[in-house]
């Protein structure tokens, strides 16, 4: 992945305008707008995952990955740097631990993509705290 086209990536998220009026498709636009370097990182971190990618489970990754990278615009932090570039592959990790377990209950749609975009956020901010902001702290 070209850093420059991820950059532009970053300096072009809005994703503060998702709110939960209308989320579903506020997301898959921005999806398909930035669907060439999601799917590239997608490929990049999920080749270690085991098992089949079904439509669910990639969405939801989509999503995640969505909110990661959201979570590093609104931190300011570089996702590519190597501190952070491990964080894809955990959260996608725990997604699709999350998806076996629940694939046969997922509520609907746009719950599970709510909650994997919300865990991508969070998780970047919990590493924002565990690498830098508990370290100026104590």
């Amino acid at each position: 992945m070209d850093s420059s086209e991820l950059e532009q990536f970053l300096k072009n998220l809005k994703y503060s305008e998702l709110d939960t009026e209308g989320f579903l498709l506020q997301l898959e636009k921005k999806i398909i707008e930035h669907q060439n370097i999601l799917h590239k990182l997608f490929q990049m971190v999920s080749k270690h995952l085991p098992g089949s990618k079904e439509t669910s489970f990639e969405e939801g990754a989509l999503a995640a990955l969505l909110g990661c990278l959201q979570g590093f615009a609104e931190r300011e932090l570089d996702p590519l740097t190597k501190q952070h570039i491990s964080i894809f592959r955990e959260v996608l990790g725990e997604i699709h631990e999350v998806y076996t377990d629940i694939q046969y209950k997922i509520p609907d749609r746009e719950t599970w993509l709510q909650e994997c975009y919300d865990y991508g956020i969070k998780s970047v901010y919990y590493l924002d705290w565990k690498l830098y902001l508990s370290q100026i702290l104590y």
